[in-house]
């Protein structure tokens, strides 16, 4: 349609005729004979560059703002809204007209709104402008309109809302005869005062179906564990309140709206596998949910008729959350198994938490708290609430925690990029992430808190290589207890550690275990090849005959040869593949000098033909530790290592390969 078609066919019909667009119009008395009403005056068309802007009256008395442009030598007029006053679509051609000014190439936006209107929208990078509102129903008018507005610009659209209101168009929904139709096919049957809210949900769920995605359902509680809620595609369609939650009834509810939806022409429904036994194990933990009828009275949390907390929270709202948290940790609690409450600190060390099933349920500044007596008495009446529940920690185990954390001002919290330790103010050292920060300061609590009055901590340095460790281990200790390992080539950390402590706790450190450290390092032992399990590579050299079957170099029988021989010079140190006790020191046959090793992990060594053994019978002895010199002796063709292992016991059948524990 032509501008001046368009200004036709908004002559008012009384009166005489108007002038044409672009020149000037005034009110024209009507003629006596007819009621005297306003003569309407349509704004006069605007023109930027090759686009005019018009607002039109249609049939139906709307009043559509439009706009024609030329492409290819063709006419274009596109529809950009429709309104029902002249009022509305005189207000709103300014801001067209502005957006359509800006020397900037918009993108174009279709968005479907929750009142059923869609809305055109061209986005800039500073802003974006409206180009008005138009029911869903015109749905496919407006899709030809932005198109055309898209070559016209001939920039990006995003249609999404229009493809959105073609599915709500097609699936049509509404409430009437206590129930939810659609397409005039029963879904649901509602009461009046849950429609609206509904027919709002369904609507929104829909939507996801655009684009021809099909419908997948899920069942899952609501965001505060009180109602269980049938969901599409990620949606929520209905929830059923836990309270009045009947199992059998509604289970079998859930099942028929999905298969009423189903049954819907041009529905597509997606695989859906597994929805039933999701819907059997979220009834069961919503049965156990309305048993237990976590709720809130005043300020207090109660649970089976109990309070569940000893004291009064701040204010409602806080024990609406803690009301929430319990719900949530026992709908997310694996059936059948028994709930845990705990009490500990938090990572911080600044909170007591009590928890439940390890999610936090309440907490209070360690600051605040003269004694845990009150926790542990919530945690008393929690488990008294929830059947078959038990608490992981005593009240013994906990205060002594606290009162260390307070005394000595224990902290953890970021620094630098990484997350630091202190102690009375003082950075004792920064660690990787947060936990492993906390488990430093719980470690530094743990000790002090077993300090004795008036005697100041032993802090000392230790070093140790234990069965099954590749690595060796410094430990920074107080009074025993390990704060903080870390392995030789960090050795000089551990001493800074060790410093910072004895300044913050005025007390001495011995650095013992850095010099045994740096002895063993220094002998390269910290570099010993790992073999399987945590074995290491008893001496360095390249390997010789490996384990299994061969033809003795010696007696020429074919026989299993039990163990890996290693290729090393006379005189090489051989240490102790892991560490473990000595069971057999001295002349063994073919294996000439020979140590047995047990390790007390089922695995047993052997290390043959040595030239001098350096360790005895009985010896309890680390790994790397040295053990004799490689020599010739027994059954031998030259200096080398017979490594030997063997699993369970000592013997030719029990023989393993000890490079990989396999027979």
């Amino acid at each position: 349609m032509s501008v001046e078609a368009a200004a036709n066919n908004n002559k008012p019909q009384l009166g005489p005729a108007l002038p044409e667009y672009g020149q000037p119009q005034r009110n024209v008395a009507t003629p006596p004979s007819y009621s005297q009403r306003p003569v309407e005056v349509l704004p006069e068309p605007k023109k930027i560059g090759s686009r005019t802007f018009f607002v039109e009256r249609t049939a139906e008395n709307k009043y559509e703002v439009k706009m024609s442009f030329t492409v290819k030598n063709k006419t274009m007029v596109s529809l950009l809204s429709r309104f029902d006053t002249i009022k509305e679509a005189s207000c709103i051609l300014p801001k067209i007209l502005q957006a359509f000014a800006s020397k900037e190439k918009p993108s174009i936006e279709v968005i479907l709104g929750g009142d059923g209107m869609l809305e055109t929208v061209l986005k800039y990078l500073n802003g974006t402008h409206t180009l008005g509102k138009i029911d869903r129903s015109a749905a496919e008018e407006l899709a030809s309109s932005v198109n055309q507005i898209r070559e016209g610009l001939a920039t990006k659209l995003d249609s999404l809302g229009i493809r959105q209101a073609r599915i709500l168009n097609k699936f049509k929904v509404e409430a009437r005869d206590r129930g939810i139709f659609v397409n005039d096919t029963k879904i649901m049957s509602i009461s009046l005062d849950e429609a609206a809210k509904i027919i709002e949900n369904i609507n929104e769920a829909f939507k996801t179906l655009a684009d021809g995605k099909t419908a997948e359902f899920s069942v899952s509680f609501s965001d505060t564990f009180d109602a269980l809620g049938l969901y599409l595609n990620g949606k929520l369609m209905r929830e059923i309140n836990i309270a009045s939650l009947t199992f059998d009834a509604e289970a079998a509810n859930i099942k028929g709206w999905i298969n009423n939806l189903d049954a819907l022409p041009g529905f597509r429904m997606g695989k859906n596998t597994g929805i039933d036994a999701d819907i059997q194990r979220l009834h069961q933990k919503a049965g156990l949910l309305k048993t237990m009828d976590i709720k809130v009275e005043g300020r207090y949390v109660m649970a089976g008729g109990l309070k569940v907390l000893q004291f009064p929270l701040d204010d409602e709202n806080n024990a609406l959350s803690v009301a929430v948290s319990i719900r949530k940790a026992l709908a997310y609690a694996k059936l059948g198994d028994r709930p845990v409450i705990s009490l500990r600190l938090s990572e911080d060390l600044e909170n007591v938490r009590l928890t439940l099933n390890g999610s936090d349920i309440f907490g209070k500044p360690v600051a605040d708290i003269q004694d845990v007596s009150n926790f542990m008495s919530s945690a008393i009446s929690m488990k008294e609430a929830i059947n078959n529940s038990f608490i992981s920690i005593t009240l013994e185990g906990l205060q002594p925690l606290v009162s260390a954390v307070k005394l000595y001002e224990i902290k953890t919290k970021p620094d630098e990029g990484k997350f630091a330790v202190f102690v009375r103010g003082k950075l004792i050292m920064r660690c990787d992430d947060i936990t492993t920060a906390s488990a430093v300061g719980l470690n530094i609590a743990r000790a002090l808190s077993q300090v004795e009055e008036g005697k100041p901590p032993k802090l000392e340095a230790s070093f140790t290589s234990s069965s099954g460790q590749i690595n060796f281990e410094l430990y920074l200790n107080i009074n025993g207890v390990h704060i903080k390992n870390i392995s030789l080539d960090r050795m000089e950390e551990l001493r800074i550690w060790g410093a910072n402590l004895k300044e913050a706790l005025q007390c001495e450190f011995d650095p013992h275990g850095i010099d045994e450290a740096r002895k063993i390092r220094d002998a390269g032992i910290g570099d010993a090849e790992a073999l399987f399990g945590g074995f290491i590579k008893p001496v360095s050299g390249p390997y010789g005959s490996p384990w299994g079957m061969r033809l003795h170099p010696i007696k020429h029988v074919y026989k299993l040869h039990t163990g890996q021989d290693i290729k090393a010079p006379y005189g090489a140190i051989v240490r102790a593949a892991a560490g473990g006790t000595v069971i057999k020191a001295g002349r063994m046959g073919d294996y000439g000098n020979a140590v047995l090793i047990d390790h007390g992990n089922g695995y047993i060594t052997l290390y043959g033909h040595m030239s001098k053994i350096t360790t005895n019978e009985g010896d309890i002895i680390p790994q790397g530790f040295k053990i004799g010199n490689v020599g010739s002796t027994g059954s031998s063709t030259g200096p080398h290592l017979h490594f030997g292992m063997f699993k369970g016991h000592y013997s030719e059948g029990a023989s393993v390969n000890p490079r990989t524990g396999q027979t």
